[in-house]
C-alpha cells in the first residue's frame, strides 16, 4: 500500500509490513516497545494517548 506524504513530502511512509512485521501483531510490538522504553528509564505512558497528567516510567521489569 503507498501513502501520500504531503507535510513531509521528504520523508518515507512505511508500514509495519515494509519493516518485516505482521500487522495483526501490533499490539505485541506496542508492549514490547513500551518494555524497552521502561527498560531504558524512558517515559512509557504516552500523555497524549492515556489522558495521564505528565510522563512517568510505568512498571518495573526484573531480570
Amino acid at each position: 500500500m503507498e501513502f501520500e506524504n504531503s507535510v513531509l513530502p521528504e520523508m518515507e511512509v512505511m508500514t509495519q509490513e515494509d519493516m518485516g512485521f505482521n500487522s495483526d501483531a501490533k499490539e505485541a510490538v506496542a508492549f514490547a516497545i513500551l518494555a524497552n522504553e521502561a527498560i531504558n528509564g524512558h517515559f512509557n505512558n504516552i500523555p497524549k494517548a492515556t489522558g495521564a497528567k505528565h510522563p512517568v516510567v510505568m512498571g518495573k521489569i526484573c531480570m
